[in-house]
């Protein structure tokens, strides 16, 4: 009984000892620049996460936003423009990662298209309603519960 007990406290001090090794995270990789990384900063915060959806990669602690900011940051360290950055990662992942994307033709059209729809269903809307108004009041057929109740009275 003695070494079981002896055994579960060896265990205990081990699991204390071990989890905050094991729950430690990889401390961010930094430019030596701060100006490099104040500018990676910047420009990360411009591009979504594909991991993450709606954060950002220079927000995001997902491996693959930490891939990109360490390609990012070769690549202006390089000397690439803002430019050719974004088009390096949009050609890869396409325009998903842009966190302020292009609005193509065909959807700015289609945008159109049911902005027309609703101006002209609330037109048609309008002429009924303004049209029922304006009709006299013994035009309307009157309503079989009110002539039953007026009978039995």
């Amino acid at each position: 009984m003695k070494r079981w007990r002896a055994l579960a406290a060896l265990a205990g001090w081990l699991v204390a000892v071990a989890a905050p090794a094991a729950l430690a995270l990889e401390a961010p990789r930094r430019a030596a620049d701060p100006v490099l990384e104040a500018h990676l900063h910047r420009l990360a915060g411009e591009l979504r996460c594909l991991a993450c959806g709606g954060e950002t990669i220079a927000d995001s602690h997902a491996a693959i936003a930490d891939d990109l900011r360490a390609q990012m940051r070769a690549m202006l360290h390089a000397g690439a423009t803002d430019d050719e950055v974004r088009h390096f990662i949009t050609s890869r992942y396409r325009d998903v990662v842009l966190d302020r994307p292009a609005v193509p033709p065909r959807v700015a059209a289609l945008w159109a298209a049911l902005a027309a729809g609703l101006a002209a269903a609330m037109l048609v809307l309008g002429a009924t309603v303004r049209r029922r108004i304006r009709r006299p009041r013994e035009r309307f057929e009157p309503d079989p519960e009110h002539l039953a109740h007026e009978s039995l009275s």
